[in-house]
């Protein structure tokens, strides 16, 4: 019920009580990985995966949505800097210096590699996904 309300913190502070108190599970591992998703915490979630069976159809749906999430987040950069650098200049704000040692913006070259990079991620767990459904029918 905390993931359709979008509390992930609170869905993820759940599922570490159960687990601190009783035990961890296929079901609490899932429900921690959506909870991370969820909160933009993909680093912990790729890291959760790794410890997962890699092909487990529920791994792999929960793998799907972390790269679909990925996804996501980088259309939305590449939007926002598309915006950005389409509205004229008088409607910006006031520029700001850069400061030292600050990394300058990916340019959306880059970004779009890495989103093509997903995709082709993306196609692969699939095609994983289905693979036995295929396999299945093929035998029929």
């Amino acid at each position: 019920m905390l993931l359709k309300l979008r509390g992930y913190t609170a869905a993820l502070s759940a599922v570490n009580f159960f687990e601190d108190n009783y035990w961890a599970d296929k079901r609490s591992q899932t429900l921690r990985i959506n909870a991370l998703l969820g909160g933009g915490q993909f680093d912990e979630a790729e890291a959760e995966l790794a410890r997962a069976e890699p092909d487990d159809p529920d791994t792999i749906k929960l793998s799907l949505a972390l790269v679909q999430a990925k996804i996501r987040q980088v259309q939305r950069v590449i939007a926002k800097r598309q915006m950005k650098e389409s509205t004229p200049k008088v409607f910006e704000g006031p520029e700001v210096p850069e400061k030292e040692g600050v990394e300058p913006e990916v340019s959306v070259q880059v970004m779009t590699d890495e989103l093509k990079g997903y995709w082709t991620v993306c196609a692969g767990l699939v095609e994983k996904l289905l693979a036995p459904i295929l396999v299945a029918q093929m035998l029929l």
